[in-house]
């Protein structure tokens, strides 16, 4: 059994069902494609293979992103920045894919970019601010997961699960401090208590 995380479908609407449909058909498309080259150029080893699976749902990296009390931006990442209101590290590389008018320019000649990938060194980290999972506007709402509030460069690395696992629990913590406020407010919690208890419980901080 081999794996392939492979191919690209660029412009997908997600909150279309034709357009997302239309790019299940063409991963498809792709991932024949896929097994055909491997049938021509690797035939001792896949002259027989056949594809078992496709995934189910679309790989959609970025969607929306909602604005709350702090950007974490680009700059942030490469200072290595922390916090005072640091609900927990993030140490993932900065893994952004270029989209497809980039890869036209450099198909074309007409562009040379830069790789989009960054990554630390051993040890290294930034912190997310709790800043980042309270949307502006709203008082009983937080935010977890790619789409707390980034800029596009950093969302390519908090977008991974074992930092969202990690906003996800200072999420839940907020949420039983948030509850026992007089005036329930998302943007005025005690942060030194959340981060005493994300700390007791095991968190890095």
């Amino acid at each position: 059994m081999v794996n392939c995380n492979a191919g690209h479908i660029w412009d997908i609407d997600i909150d279309d069902p034709v357009s997302v449909s239309k790019s299940y058909i063409e991963g498809r498309k792709i991932a024949n494609e896929f097994l055909k080259g491997f049938q021509e150029f690797l035939p001792e080893t896949y002259g027989n293979a056949r594809i078992a699976i496709t995934a189910p749902l679309m790989g959609i990296r970025e969607t929306r992103r909602v604005k709350g009390d702090y950007v974490l931006t680009f700059e942030d990442y490469m200072a290595r920045k922390t916090f005072e209101d640091d609900i927990c590290r993030n140490a993932y590389y900065i893994d952004v894919h270029y989209s497809k008018a980039e890869v036209d320019a450099m198909n074309s000649g007409k562009a040379d970019f830069e790789s989009k990938t960054y990554r630390y060194e051993k040890g290294e980290y930034h912190g997310i601010p709790y800043r980042c999972l309270t949307p502006k506007g709203f008082k009983n709402m937080l935010m977890a997961g790619r789409f707390i509030s980034t800029d596009h460069a950093v969302q390519g690395s908090t977008r991974v699960m074992p930092v969202c696992l990690c906003m996800g629990e200072a999420v839940g913590k907020a949420a039983t401090i948030v509850k026992d406020m007089e005036n329930i407010d998302v943007h005025n919690i005690d942060v030194k208590l959340l981060q005493k208890q994300i700390v007791e419980d095991g968190g890095l901080i």
